[in-house]
């Protein structure tokens, strides 16, 4: 059995860079991938940028519509559940209006602060995409894209399958590429790499859809893709 280790994930990386390289994984990002790559994405928006370019940060817009009817619904609305603790802080949950403050645009999440365009998330997929044009070994990427676990998951409350780092593509959520893998986010936000068209796709609205997984919205846009 597994489930999706929402808020642990990315702090369990950022511990294992620390011990390894003695920095934050926010720093070896920018140092490794960042800065070399030219990408406009970042674990916290640094002290260098001016609070204007701080505001001009997309803002979050919360669901205007209540999440529908099901399984996943019923579980995040119970406290009790592991669905609702695995998605929430240890000072409750965090709301669309917080994420949308300074303090958090500046602060270092590696879970769930990443501020990136559409375009450079993208493009890192791509990256991901060829052969990785000398950031990362042919074995590191073949495990990115080699499902570990799969079936139903117990904090979405959904059948997923995941490699080490990412969701594959065993139930679709990334087209008609067999073996493309990435990640969804909050509010239909979505993220992939399609080796075999040698692509990368991202998706980053403003406005949520309600839900963890992509929605008809963001389906759409990936079917009119491999539709093109």
């Amino acid at each position: 059995m597994h489930g999706y280790g929402a808020r642990t994930f990315g702090f369990l990386l950022d511990e294992i860079i620390r011990r390894i390289t003695g920095e934050t994984l926010s720093s070896y990002w920018k140092r490794v991938f960042q800065e070399p790559l030219g990408l406009d994405l970042w674990f916290g928006l640094p002290e260098s940028y001016a609070e204007s370019l701080v505001e001009s940060a997309a803002t979050v817009i919360a669901p205007k519509t209540p999440p529908s009817p099901g399984h996943f619904s019923e579980a995040f609305t119970d406290p009790n559940s592991l669905t609702r603790r695995a998605l929430s802080e240890p000072g409750g949950f965090l709301t669309p209006s917080v994420m949308n403050t300074e303090a958090m645009r500046r602060a270092s999440i590696p879970s769930l602060g990443a501020i990136a365009t559409a375009d450079s998330l993208a493009r890192f997929y791509a990256l991901l995409a060829g052969d990785g044009e000398g950031f990362f070994q042919p074995e590191t990427l073949a495990s990115m894209q080699a499902t570990l676990t799969k079936g139903p998951d117990r904090v979405l409350i959904d059948k997923t399958s995941f490699s080490a780092g990412f969701m594959t593509n065993d139930y679709g959520v990334y087209g008609l590429g067999k073996n493309s893998f990435g990640h969804p986010g909050a509010g239909g936000s979505l993220g992939f790499s399609d080796p075999k068209l040698g692509l990368g796709f991202a998706f980053i609205p403003s406005a949520m859809h309600p839900g963890a997984l992509p929605g008809a919205r963001t389906q759409k846009l990936v079917k009119a893709l491999y539709g093109s």
